[in-house]
């Protein structure tokens, strides 16, 4: 690998800072992302470091992680480590060997880029660099398990610009462009990587040094890896190929589509990489955040330092940093237990401070605002989206109609639906409402009055009256082509949490009017927490919704969905000695 310089991060950026997003435009689709942290034996008071981690992505069964232990040395191999790994990947993701444990997250990086190609007259070339370069179509193998066993060979053309990458337009047939105009799309991992050997080298790794050296190889797809080991030793590691843009001060934002004639090309890549080794306050948090703390500020002047635009707020990490300290002295995997477990909600606490200023105002805090139940309740409410309780329902009802109602006034709903689903859109709308109080209270009171109004009508609209979270907010846990499957078997399981808490729930703000209810399909893919003492050893708890089957009938799995839904842990699978 080439050679890299250590990035210098202040940890509380990593764990500690609310950080929204400062650019315009802030980028579509959902961050839940995941969480990861890790303390040292000091911290934790005691001679013992800890190590958790729980992957947030979409439920199914089977499930999309395996727990293994794999051991070699018998055989006369070099590989003795367990943990979490995904079929068909060689080795162990995430999990620990008997020196070192590691855990990861999303770094959440912009490493790709989208440009705006012209075509010649004939449409066979684009212009770049003032020379046109012919379009090449390279063809794409894959094979398809069939009915009988069989597998099917399919072939795919895709059309290629050989100095960005694919055609995605030729597979986007609701983007309407210009005649002669077409969509390229460049990524890091189109230039190759050695990732599968820097896993290997992981599960081998027995220091910090091994650790990085391994993760150098992890060239595309950069994730936030934390790392401890039975000296206590505490670290991060964000290693990845960081496009350099050029001009950063330009007025185009670096994430929205750029000309494809040669005045954006990448120079290179950045050699800075994150790093964190034994900080001083002695743990670690990732939570999908930005590990540099740019982000911290309401709106940035320029894109000097950017790095990327999808980076998570902080409310998980500040969530999870808090329960930390207050827990400094006494830490255990009991302790770590509960927090991976914690359920409230960051997010709402601000939102609901803000509705408080709005509804204490003389000429908003009429009798019937005063009378509405909703509001009263909300105004109690500690922000936990605890299943059992209806404060939550309130909440996510009328939070999911002041977006519609806010972003509706842009004239961009539609679009916008996926980024609704986003902490972005949250943190926006929140920042323009703050704003738009100082210059037009008015507005901002009409939008709180009927957004209030029109969330009770919804509300009222529950056959049997409004009911608790985990009745409304259930996951649905289903196979991954179940959309291909006539009659597919689901399972809906009620559960706690929300978008934004430390167990992420996921679930669309978009909240369907005729359907009263917010499944979700997302969550942590299993739960792990790992202890590292040196007379002890390494031991590992954890768990996963349904465990290694892939039948929901099963008992193991019937089990294993128990304990995931109550946030309990079990010991890990251990070696056959």
């Amino acid at each position: 690998a080439t050679s890299v310089r250590t990035a210098k991060i202040d940890p509380i950026s990593l764990d500690y800072k609310w950080q929204d997003m400062g650019y315009p435009f802030p980028g579509p689709g959902f961050t839940a992302g995941s969480n990861s942290w890790v303390v040292s034996p000091k911290f934790a008071g005691g001679k013992t470091s800890f190590l958790a981690n729980d992957p947030h992505l979409p439920i199914f069964y089977p499930s999309t992680f395996q727990e293994i232990a794999l051991d070699s040395t018998p055989a006369g191999g070099t590989f003795r480590v367990r943990g979490m790994s995904i079929p068909g990947l060689p080795g162990v993701f995430i999990g620990a060997n008997d020196k070192v444990a590691w855990g990861i997250t999303n770094l959440l990086a912009d490493v790709d880029d989208v440009y705006i190609e012209t075509m010649s007259t004939d449409g066979k070339r684009v212009k770049f660099l003032g020379r046109e370069v012919p379009i090449e179509k390279r063809r794409i193998f894959r094979k398809v398990r069939q009915s009988d066993g069989s597998l099917d060979t399919q072939k795919i053309v895709v059309r290629w610009i050989p100095h960005h990458g694919p055609v995605i337009s030729d597979h986007l047939p609701g983007v309407l462009l210009p005649p002669g105009v077409i969509l390229s799309y460049r990524w890091t991992g189109h230039e190759g990587s050695t990732g599968v050997a820097g896993l290997l080298d992981l599960n081998r790794a027995t220091d910090f040094d091994n650790f990085k050296k391994a993760l150098q190889q992890w060239e595309s797809g950069p994730h936030n890896f934390i790392y401890a080991d039975l000296k206590g030793n505490i670290g991060y590691y964000a290693f990845g190929r960081y496009p350099k843009r050029p001009d950063p001060l330009r007025v185009v934002a670096p994430y929205l589509p750029a000309s494809g004639m040669g005045t954006y090309e990448w120079e290179g890549y950045q050699r800075t990489v994150p790093e964190l080794y034994n900080p001083p306050s002695g743990k670690i948090v990732t939570a999908n955040n930005d590990p540099y703390g740019r982000n911290a500020t309401e709106q940035l002047g320029g894109f000097e330092e950017y790095f990327g635009y999808r980076f998570a707020p902080g409310a998980r990490a500040k969530r999870i940093s808090d329960l930390l300290n207050q827990n400094k002295g006494r830490i255990n995997t009991e302790v770590l237990k509960k927090i991976q477990f914690d359920h409230k909600d960051l997010i709402a606490v601000r939102v609901i401070n803000m509705f408080r200023k709005i509804a204490q105002q003389r000429h908003t805090a009429s009798a019937e605002l005063n009378k509405n139940q909703i509001l009263q309740t909300l105004l109690r409410w500690d922000a936990v989206a605890d299943r059992n309780r209806k404060e939550p329902v309130y909440f996510y009802t009328w939070l999911s109609t002041l977006m519609e109602m806010y972003y509706s006034r842009l004239g961009v709903k539609e679009w916008l639906s996926n980024f609704m689903i986003s902490h972005a859109a949250v943190t926006s709308m929140y920042h323009g409402m703050q704003k738009a109080q100082k210059t037009h209270p008015e507005l901002v009171q009409e939008l709180f009055e009927k957004s209030l109004e029109a969330a009770t009508n919804k509300l009222n609209r529950w056959p049997d009256g409004v009911p608790n979270w985990g009745t409304a907010h259930r996951l649905i846990v289903t196979p991954p082509l179940s959309k291909l499957l006539e009659d597919p078997v689901t399972v809906p399981i009620p559960r706690d949490g929300s978008w934004f808490s430390v167990d992420v729930s996921g679930y669309g703000a978009g909240f369907e009017a005729d359907q009263l209810g917010l499944p979700t399909f997302y969550g942590p893919n299993f739960r792990m927490v790992v202890s590292l003492d040196k007379g002890r050893g390494i031991q590992i708890q954890g768990v996963s919704p349904l465990g290694n089957g892939g039948a929901l009938d099963a008992f193991s799995g019937v089990q294993e969905l128990s304990l995931w839904q109550n946030g309990e842990l079990r010991e890990f699978v251990n070696f056959i000695e």
